[in-house]
């Protein structure tokens, strides 16, 4: 079993989210840009909305029996 952990940064000031695993980009971009059409990112299944995406990621990881920690921080996009 493994753990992995999810982290969400958030920059309110211009409604920007990264989405990231084991410190790894998964997706960038703007509140609305978080779904799979936006950049092909299909493995996780179908999401809206980043904490959406972190989510989906952490289902997806714990069907194969690993644990999963989601985290939420701020950071400045510019």
């Amino acid at each position: 079993m493994t753990e992995h952990v999810i982290t969400i940064k958030v920059d309110r000031s211009c409604s920007m989210a990264e989405v990231l695993l084991n410190g790894e980009l998964v997706m960038m971009g703007n509140y609305w840009d978080f779904h799979p059409g936006c950049h092909g990112i299909t493995e996780y299944g179908d999401f809206r909305g980043h904490k959406g995406l972190a989510n989906s990621i952490a289902v997806s990881l714990q069907k194969n029996g690993d644990t999963v920690r989601i985290e939420e921080t701020t950071y400045s996009y510019y």
